[in-house]
């Protein structure tokens, strides 16, 4: 069987080629540099110097030439000065020349024929014009037509030299052209072939490794979409076989675990059912005997009342405030039972008259303790859709809590403030508050605050876990903002309804 090869393995001969390619290119770059480099360096360090060397050295002669002239025609030793300097440069410049051409046997031919045309120039006519004296009346027709004649060999052997320079340029020129032009052939030809390989070499590797990856990308999509069945093809390289192997074992294992889950969340509700049809008969099955025994109690206190000693009147009323506490427990849990079920019959209700509704009927007992409750809302109707019932026990639980929690003579703020599509109904009391350790627990069955405990404040520790659920319920939240010593906010925020025109003024805040 054949193994599948890997990505590595794919892609090294693309590398490999792409790399060989770049360094031969490279390298010819480098090579066209250099040798372009070493003719400029002929054009600059040695033609251009000769040429400036030849054409000063007819430049010293031809200086020698005009000073001799100004000789004859002055007879002033002083316009002999130019010919004596330049004659002192000329065998400077002539041995730069040599020095200059050497190696190439046509040019040290011609600069040794210039040398000698011009020793020939000096020796015949120039020194012995300057040695003999000048001025009007001392022109020999003979002498200067010497002179001339060796002046003009001279310049005809320096003009050869200098087109033999130029020549050489000419030559090294073509040569840097011809050189370029080949180094941009052969470039071309990498380049071409360059393109040709990588595109034959992408288009395999495109087939081999980008369409498994492609496909691979298409089942996580199918399988993110919910198709359960989604599975990779083992193809392509093998690190990509080895990914589909492992993306097909995660999608059987998490079908495993979707089921196990399903299983496990069916067996939960089957449980929560049980517990809350536990609770609801337990929570009925007591209230019977519990009534029967209040009853008892009352009747009691009626036929005994003033016959009891004060040890048996103290435990009466244990046993009335023990009954009370347990008919509250009951009801709770009862209420707690029947929140935690999905609400049914929602309906618009105007949430600014059921919290007036709500603080007017605690108001009295709030008054007992010199409490004062206050209420801020819209003078408009806020709707939002809700079980009134439910929603009235939420904000019960909540300014009770506030009032029971609070200090003798308090003052205690339920404000309604509507912003966008919610509500918020704060509830801000300045009683004991909550401690830091407790706010996490806060809201947890059968949970009360230690300072509450502490104070011997009654309670179930279910209030806070009704108001929860059923906020929950409505699509709401709750939040807490509590400082022990110095007072607690409750936030309830709610989603606000827009109103229908034809029910606005019927909307309902009861919870019958």
């Amino acid at each position: 069987m054949k193994h599948p090869r890997t990505v590595r393995q794919q892609i090294t001969p693309v590398l490999a080629l792409t790399t060989v390619l770049l360094v031969l290119t490279g390298f010819l770059g480098v090579l066209s540099a250099y040798l372009s480099y070493r003719s400029i360096v002929r054009l600059t360090d040695e033609i251009r110097p000769a040429s400036e060397s030849n054409a000063a050295i007819l430049q010293d002669l031809s200086d020698a030439q005009t000073s001799v002239r100004a000789w004859v025609l002055s007879g002033e030793r002083e316009t002999l000065e130019t010919y004596e300097q330049g004659v002192a440069r000329l065998p400077r410049h002539q041995e730069a020349l040599r020095t200059q051409t050497a190696g190439d046997a046509s040019l040290e031919t011609l600069v040794e024929e210039q040398e000698k045309a011009a020793e020939a120039y000096l020796r015949d006519y120039a020194e012995v014009r300057a040695s003999t004296p000048g001025g009007p009346g001392t022109y020999d027709p003979a002498l200067f037509g010497l002179g001339e004649e060796r002046f003009d060999a001279v310049r005809e052997v320096n003009s050869q030299v200098a087109d033999a320079l130029e020549q050489e340029v000419e030559r090294t020129r073509a040569r840097a052209v011809l050189r370029a032009r080949r180094t941009g052939i052969a470039l071309g030809f990498f380049a071409v072939f360059g393109v040709v390989a990588t595109v034959s070499a992408g288009g395999r590797l495109l087939r081999e490794i980008h369409d498994p990856l492609e496909h691979l990308e298409s089942v996580v999509r199918r399988q993110a979409a919910g198709e359960r069945d989604a599975r990779a093809a083992l193809e392509g390289p093998r690190e990509t076989r080895n990914v589909a192997r492992a993306l097909n074992d995660l999608a059987d294992e998490s079908e495993r675990s979707r089921q196990a889950e399903e299983k496990v969340a069916a067996e939960i509700r089957a449980l929560d059912t049980a517990r809350s049809d536990f609770v609801s008969n337990v929570s009925h099955e007591l209230r019977t005997p519990l009534t029967t025994l209040s009853a008892i109690v009352e009747m009691v206190e009626d036929e005994f009342d003033g016959k009891l000693s004060a040890a048996h009147q103290r435990m009466l009323e244990s046993t009335q405030r023990n009954v009370a506490r347990l008919r509250t427990l009951i009801e709770d849990l009862l209420t707690l039972a029947q929140a935690e079920q999905l609400t049914p019959g929602l309906r618009e209700v105007d949430l600014c008259r059921l919290v007036r509704d709500v603080v007017d009927d605690l108001r009295l007992n709030a008054r007992r303790r010199a409490i004062r409750v206050t209420v801020t809302a819209p003078s408009e109707p806020v709707l939002v859709l809700a079980e009134p019932g439910q929603l009235q026990r939420v904000f019960v639980n909540v300014v009770s809590n506030a009032v029971k929690f609070s200090n003798d003579g308090d003052v205690v703020a339920v404000i309604v403030d509507q912003h966008a599509d919610e509500v918020d109904v704060r509830v801000v009391d300045h009683g004991i508050g909550i401690p830091a350790a407790d706010l996490t627990n806060i809201g947890g069955r059968f949970f009360r605050a230690s300072n509450a405990v502490a104070g011997q404040i009654p309670g179930t520790g279910l209030g806070l876990r009704i108001v929860q659920t059923i906020v929950n319920n409505h699509g709401g939240s709750l939040s807490l903002d509590s400082v022990e010593g110095e007072g607690t906010t409750t936030t309830v925020t709610l989603p606000v309804v827009e109103p229908d025109p034809d029910t606005r003024t019927g909307a309902d805040s009861s919870p019958g």
